[in-house]
């Protein structure tokens, strides 16, 4: 029983040490090509777990056979089948992890951070808090820039924060400049000067303080005109309906 239970180790043992020698041969391939580091990770986490059911099953061998404990004095520490696969082992293990490890560096350094490229000069509209302006502004910008690809969200906000002025960039204060807090801008910005009362407000003021023109003048009524059909648009824009 004991015979057979001895042998039993040994077929297990001989197969741990076939699947480091194929593990060998397989990082002996990639060395040579272009590594897979998606291949190698995942050979690397099936290998790595075989240093522990190794130990058990030497150990066990060792109890049970006193040569296997130690080696005898004839025999050479390169002989010793823990010695043997210890070494393959770490060895295997090393060079695996290094290989990844500088693939990780090489793809940190290729990929630069969106954030951190140089943006394309583009004319940006300005925005200064002006309630009657933020919704051309919003649809001018959306144009320019967030309609465009070829831009991350991080890119985006730092044009987003050169075009803002005065009241409308104290809104934005304080707030990091990041791919998810690009979408959280624009709803600040919405809250904040999408206010369609007071536009419809102020369009109404300009209309009853207006300059009054006591003596026909072209200048000053076309400018009226022009203010009038200004106003006549932004409202029907607004709330829907001609004034």
């Amino acid at each position: 029983m004991e015979k057979e239970e001895y042998r039993k180790l040994i077929v297990k043992r001989k197969s741990i040490l076939s699947k480091l020698e194929r593990f060998e041969k397989f990082m002996a391939a990639q060395a040579v090509h272009n590594p897979d580091c998606d291949l190698i990770s995942v050979r690397l986490a099936i290998i790595e777990p075989l240093y522990f059911e190794f130990d058990n099953i030497q150990s066990s061998i060792e109890l049970m056979d006193s040569h296997e404990a130690a080696a005898s004095d004839d025999e050479s520490q390169t002989d010793d089948p823990r010695f043997k696969f210890e070494t393959l082992y770490y060895r295997l293990i090393s060079q695996a992890k290094k290989l990844l490890k500088l693939e990780k560096t090489e793809s940190e350094t290729s990929i630069p951070d969106p954030g951190s490229i140089k943006l394309p000069d583009l004319v940006l509209p300005d925005f200064d808090g002006k309630y009657e302006e933020f919704r051309s502004f919003k649809e001018e910008f959306t144009s320019i820039v967030d309609s465009r690809t070829d831009l991350a969200p991080v890119q985006k906000f730092r044009y987003l924060i050169r075009a803002l002025k005065g009241d409308a960039a104290a809104a934005l204060k304080g707030m990091e400049v990041t791919n998810e807090n690009y979408k959280l801008a624009w709803e600040q910005l919405d809250q904040r000067f999408d206010n369609r009362k007071r536009v419809v407000s102020k369009h109404i003021k300009s209309i009853i303080y207006c300059e009054k023109i006591d003596k026909p003048n072209s200048f000053k009524l076309q400018h009226l005109l022009d203010t009038v059909r200004y106003i006549k648009f932004t409202m029907l824009d607004i709330v829907g309906f001609a004034c």
